[in-house]
């Protein structure tokens, strides 16, 4: 993703949910019929509306049904 300060790459499927790591944090979701996904960002947990929704693209950040 271009034009913002957040970043993109390949993952890894498991384990499921979100894993913080120093390069980052991964995001792994278990869906067998999705056509798509969007990351949505919160400034805060109770803050109605995103900062920011990144749609994963599934041919770079899909594996079989992760």
């Amino acid at each position: 993703m271009t034009g913002n300060k957040y970043v993109t790459e390949a993952g890894r499927a498991h384990p499921l949910g979100s894993t913080v790591s120093d390069d980052g944090t991964n995001f792994a979701v278990f869906s067998q019929n999705a056509t798509g996904v969007e990351l949505l960002l919160f400034d805060e947990a109770d803050d109605p509306d995103p900062v920011l929704t990144i749609r994963l693209d599934p041919a770079a950040n899909r594996t079989f049904h992760f």
